[in-house]
């Protein structure tokens, strides 16, 4: 896909993850694959590794505060429409590219991972992206789309998934494509796996046309960063759990 192009529902690249539902660290994918080449930074610090809880972890790009606040600006109007007066809205302080998701960790997968990630980041030089345009998941999620090197986006997408792959964890199956999720319906899952809006139920469909003519300013996506995802009674809160340069080989 050319860079500058608008993304707003394609899938960049189609990257097929292994099935299976998220699982604690397997060690019979510990050693490292044939021709891997040698680590230069540093995995997680042992400091911010809880050994008595399993993590539920995602690799994601998290966007500067001007993209965030300039998205936030683009988005606040829909609130007030009748269409986002019963939407569950995320937290600014939260919104993220999710790259790959872990789904639940054994800390002790932790220093594997890290070195694997490291390397994952090492391998796609630093990039430019910015948010735009809007999508949505049926009647469930309203996101916004991203414009700019999408195929370098796609690239380290891709290379995060097979370092989780090598460190012996599962990563969603689902295959990759980029948003930023701004809004949930609550819709409850179907016994097939989709969801049905039900009577009377929100329609995404305006609020993401309303989107369709957002474009931010680019801005240089420099870090790879390992997200720990805490939830609660309110929005999920997240904690960096790890952060790694692009392109430092």
């Amino acid at each position: 896909m050319p860079a500058g192009r608008l993304l707003t529902g394609s899938v960049i690249p189609p990257v097929r993850l292994r099935a299976g539902s998220p699982s604690r660290w397997r060690r019979s994918h510990a050693r490292p694959p044939p021709g891997h080449h040698a680590v230069q930074q540093s995995p997680l610090p042992a400091a911010k590794i809880n050994e008595n809880a399993l993590m539920k972890l995602f690799a994601a790009i998290m966007p500067p505060q001007s993209a965030v606040q300039e998205l936030a600006a683009a988005v606040r109007p829909l609130h007030a429409l009748p269409q986002g007066a019963s939407l569950r809205w995320t937290d600014l302080s939260g919104w993220h590219l999710t790259l790959a998701f872990l789904g639940q960790v054994d800390p002790e997968a932790l220093p594997e991972l890290g070195e694997r990630l490291a390397g994952a980041a090492a391998e796609v030089p630093e990039f430019e992206l910015g948010l735009g345009g809007g999508g949505r998941f049926g009647d469930r999620a309203l996101w916004a789309g991203v414009h700019g090197d999408t195929a370098a986006l796609g690239l380290l997408a891709a290379a995060t998934v097979d370092a989780v792959r090598h460190a012996g964890l599962d990563v969603d199956e689902r295959p990759f494509q980029a948003h930023l999720t701004l809004a949930r319906s609550g819709i409850p899952r179907h016994a097939t796996g989709r969801r049905r809006p039900p009577p009377g139920g929100p329609e995404l469909a305006p609020l993401a046309d309303t989107l369709a003519g957002f474009r931010g300013r680019p801005w240089r996506v420099s870090t790879l960063e390992l997200m720990n995802s805490h939830p609660g009674a309110g929005p999920a809160r997240y904690e960096r759990q790890g952060s790694w340069q692009l392109g430092r080989n």
